[in-house]
């Protein structure tokens, strides 16, 4: 079922994540204040939510290995992740499996690969097609990773000690 640009994934064959035993985990934790989170950004009229979510958790997850706050491309995983596997532009898409091709594909800032869906009628949006050799990743692809970059992903639950099935 389609609900908004979230395409919902079948994790029937992923494995389980769980915390690891030692895993302490903070009273409070103020990710704004710490510097973590970038500005509100806007999807525009684009079924494009799964691209933001996937932005969202790996600038988080940036911050907390590298220390350094990067805004990143939802423009590239929207133009570039297609296919049967991957998501569907302005008609939606998944975090998780977009994470698995960030994995792959490695991602550039939004500096580098700004927003365009803003409005599926309008001129560029029809015109935007992956430009992906024309920048330069900030996440790499592939096996030459350093500290931020993509290795694994994960679906947690929605509450406190409650495990989800996991991608990537």
């Amino acid at each position: 079922k389609f609900v908004g640009g979230f395409v919902p994934m079948d994790a029937g064959n992923t494995t389980v994540f769980t915390k690891p035993e030692a895993f302490v985990l903070e009273d409070d934790v103020d990710w704004v204040k710490n510097g973590a989170v970038t500005p509100v950004k806007n999807q525009g009229q684009c079924g494009s939510c799964w691209t933001f979510s996937t932005t969202g958790a790996l600038e988080g997850a940036l911050y907390v290995a590298r220390k350094e706050l990067v805004s990143l491309s939802e423009q590239e995983i929207v133009s570039c992740d297609g296919g049967i596997l991957g998501g569907h532009g302005c008609g939606g898409g998944n975090p998780l499996q977009a994470m698995g091709w960030v994995k792959s594909n490695g991602l550039c800032s939004e500096a580098d690969g700004p927003y365009k869906r803003l409005d599926q009628a309008s001129s560029d949006c029809k015109s935007e097609t992956c430009k992906k050799d024309s920048c330069t990743a900030v996440l790499k692809a592939g096996g030459w990773f350093s500290a931020g970059d993509v290795t694994a992903a994960s679906s947690v639950g929605t509450t406190e000690g409650e495990d989800r099935k996991s991608v990537v």
